[in-house]
C-alpha cells in the first residue's frame, strides 16, 4: 500500500513536471517566433 501511494505520487509529480516542461517549451516557441517577426521588422526599416 505504501509503496503504491509512493508510486501515485511519484506519477504525479512526474507529470505535472512534464506540464511544466511543455509550458515553458511553448513560451519559447512564441518568444522566438515574436522575436524573428521583431527582427525581420528590424531589417525592413533599417
Amino acid at each position: 500500500m505504501g509503496v503504491n501511494i509512493a508510486n501515485v505520487t511519484a506519477d504525479l509529480s512526474f507529470r505535472k513536471l512534464d506540464t511544466v516542461i511543455n509550458k515553458f517549451y511553448s513560451y519559447y516557441c512564441i518568444f522566438r517566433h515574436k522575436n524573428s517577426i521583431f527582427l525581420q521588422f528590424l531589417h525592413k526599416n533599417m
